[in-house]
């Protein structure tokens, strides 16, 4: 199984449609982000990580399957990513999708592997559209 750890905000930055609709609504964009996401890990049954800043607290919620990580007010989403994958113990089966340069570096360092959200986007639309799921390699 691989674990993808998602970079939300980077994510919907990145891709021109939740781009579009973050220009409208944050909650909307998010929604759809989800919608997607949970779609793919449908498909191919990965373990979908997303990682938001804020919240009260650090906490864990789990939507259909898909855990979505809060950094709580005194940490970032960044710095979260790479507590999870430096206290991972199954290095080689975590993916970082990200654009931040320093959170890919982290991940490597810590024998981990990281894709663009806009190579991971192409990834499961060409996967969705195909209607299979297709063993997730990088």
């Amino acid at each position: 199984m691989i674990h993808i750890l998602i970079d939300v905000h980077n994510y919907l930055h990145s891709i021109p449609r939740y781009r579009k609709a973050l220009s409208k609504n944050y909650g909307q964009a998010l929604l759809e982000l989800l919608h997607d996401l949970v779609e793919y890990q449908d498909w191919t049954q990965n373990h979908l990580i997303l990682v938001l800043d804020g919240r009260a607290q650090e906490n864990v919620q789990n939507l259909k399957g898909v855990d979505i990580l809060f950094s709580g007010p005194d940490k970032t989403a960044d710095c979260l990513i790479e507590k999870w994958v430096v206290q991972h113990p199954h290095k080689n089966g975590i993916l970082v999708i990200t654009s931040d340069f320093a959170i890919q570096r982290a991940a490597l360092a810590e024998g981990g592997r990281f894709m663009s959200p806009e190579e991971f986007d192409r990834r499961i639309q060409c996967e969705l559209e195909e209607e299979k799921p297709k063993d997730f390699t990088f």
